[in-house]
């Protein structure tokens, strides 16, 4: 069976194709850098990395052997899939002497090596071209010391990985120093000079490995054209399945929701039946579904839930799209009705600070009300939230009204340190996973805090954006 969670980030991309397969120009690729680049720059054509040789999706046998130095004799290593920002388990192995080993069919892509959690893995390409893979990590944590030892592939992709890495590292301090400094100007001007390296490092990479997956891959980071949203999708092919194993779609349709909407519904219908219409040109259900899915789930977890709903009931469920959803767009929008007013929200299961278990499901009934949230203890709107809370409980909790406390915390000192200091009310649980553990990902919570109200049946009446609506429902409901 296979395992559901959340990926680490890491892109793709595609383009058209000229004479010279190994280092064709782009002529369209003339988008300036990023939002933060002076609009009067415009950037010098970029070369290709899609040639007739990488094109496309390819299938076959692929061995993967590996070392991990250092690694704990009691590993079991897994071998998973990327689907845009997830992953999925296809495969595990004990580790023997540090060492291990895979042998499947497989599509080109990005793949991951790694424990049973997010905290230790490593994405690496697979090319069916590279029948047999060997990797080395020189570190029980996997992504700080990976070697490519036989695989031109993943030998420039470790490279550019680092490479990136740093330069991400650079930008994201930037941007913390311009929000309180007065000079933005400047600030800005570093950081369109580190998004436009990233573009010049990107180039090299396709330089120096022509033809292979990665090249592809960095091709898709930049958008062929950003001149006018009719043309944005037009370097991306959607009948290639290989673009589904990466975040390329998930990435792109993030710039393009925020390059050329307004941040009204409206505009955000109109780019997501644009985005539709471009996606249907591939002919590929598959590739279809999943640009849909990645659409929606997006909107949702930017709190844009009318917009999801327009995706679904338009262009997944409508009548003219003509699709049969597959098992990954049903679990989404089962999921996303059990999470809307009316619906049944998924159980949680688990322990509170006394030790004593917990099912949501038995313990709604046992009153009339029951407001799940999820929260923090570094969460500073939660710390303003807490006494409101503490004055509803205060003033409900004698006429059925309960709290589950839910904490998105990992380390189990700062969460009851957090509970004491806030005074966090009711039943306290935590998976200590962070945004990882089972009900932050069954509620898709992204930020806290993030409430539920549900009745004495179990059904959700209420999705709070703040406590007072809670106090405001009670008063009328709780006689």
């Amino acid at each position: 069976m296979q395992q559901f969670v959340i990926i680490l980030s890491f892109v793709l991309g595609l383009a058209a194709c000229g004479n010279e397969p190994a280092q064709e120009t782009k002529t369209t690729k003339e988008a300036t850098v990023a939002k933060e680049t002076s609009q009067t720059e415009v950037a010098p054509a970029l070369i290709s990395g899609t040639t007739d040789k990488n094109r496309g999706e390819k299938m076959g046998n692929v061995t993967i052997d590996g070392k991990i130095l250092k690694a704990n004799k009691t590993w079991t290593i897994y071998l998973y899939e990327t689907k845009g920002k997830n992953h999925y388990v296809i495969d595990s192995t004990k580790i023997q002497d540090g060492n291990f080993s895979f042998k499947k069919k497989l599509g080109s892509g990005f793949y991951m090596i790694g424990g049973n959690s997010d905290a230790n893995m490593m994405a690496f390409i697979v090319n069916p071209d590279e029948e047999n893979i060997q990797l080395q990590f020189n570190s029980g944590r996997l992504e700080s010391a990976p070697v490519s030892v036989n695989s031109n592939e993943n030998e420039g992709w470790f490279a550019y990985f680092k490479e990136e890495k740093a330069i991400e590292a650079k930008i994201k301090s930037l941007r913390n120093q311009r929000k309180n400094s007065s000079f933005k100007e400047r600030i800005n001007k570093q950081i369109a000079e580190q998004e436009q390296l990233k573009i010049t490092t990107q180039q090299n990479y396709i330089k120096q490995y022509p033809d292979t997956y990665l090249a592809k891959f960095l091709d898709w980071k930049t958008a062929d054209s950003k001149q006018d949203k009719g043309s944005y999708w037009n370097d991306i092919d959607f009948s290639d399945k290989s673009l589904m194993r990466s975040i390329a779609i998930p990435d792109r349709i993030q710039d393009y929701m925020r390059s050329y909407s307004d941040g009204s519904e409206s505009s955000f219908y109109n780019l997501a039946d644009l985005v539709k219409d471009a996606a249907s040109q591939g002919e590929d259900d598959d590739v279809l579904q999943f640009t849909l899915f990645t659409m929606a789930d997006g909107f949702y977890q930017s709190n844009k839930e009318n917009v999801v709903m327009y995706i679904i009931d338009n262009h997944i469920l409508g009548e003219a799209c003509g699709m049969d959803p597959g098992d990954m767009l049903q679990a989404f929008i089962q999921n996303v009705n059990d999470l809307q007013v009316g619906g049944t929200p998924p159980n949680i299961i688990g322990k509170d600070t006394e030790g004593n278990g917990l099912n949501l499901e038995q313990y709604a009934r046992q009153g009339e009300y029951t407001l799940v949230i999820f929260w923090a203890s570094w969460c500073h709107k939660c710390e303003q939230e807490m006494p409101v809370l503490n004055q509803v409980y205060d003033r409900f909790k004698d006429q059925g009204f309960q709290v589950v406390a839910y904490s998105v915390d990992q380390n189990e000192t700062a969460w009851k340190r957090g509970i004491e200091e806030k005074q966090v009310p009711g039943r306290n649980v935590s998976g200590l996973a962070g945004w990882k553990s089972k009900a932050a990902k069954d509620y898709r919570v992204t930020q806290t805090p993030t409430s539920f109200l549900i009745n004495g049946q179990g059904e959700i009446v209420l999705k709070p954006k703040r406590i007072f609506e809670v106090d405001n429902y009670l008063r009328q409901n709780l006689k």
